[in-house]
């Protein structure tokens, strides 16, 4: 894997998505993002009615749910706020 990257996940999934496109500049962002995304899921699971109220405020499904936070994440890696 060459980097920059660009991580499309609508071409992974089946289906009709359109989800947020990123690219990632190096391994440890890539890392960090997938690392964020899947901590999301952990806390959606953990949380069911606190992470219902954030999809209906949303209108998202579980998983643009978790490509927000995690884009969210990222995005304050880079800004130097995490």
């Amino acid at each position: 894997m060459q980097f920059p990257f660009t991580y499309d996940i609508n071409e992974e999934l089946d289906g009709f998505y359109l989800r947020h496109i990123v690219q990632f500049k190096n391994a440890h962002e890539m890392l960090l993002y997938m690392a964020a995304h899947e901590l999301r899921h952990l806390y959606q699971w953990e949380n069911p009615l606190k992470a219902r109220q954030i999809r209906r405020l949303l209108r998202c499904d579980d998983e643009i749910d978790a490509d927000i936070y995690a884009t969210m994440t990222l995005s304050r890696h880079r800004s130097g706020k995490l």
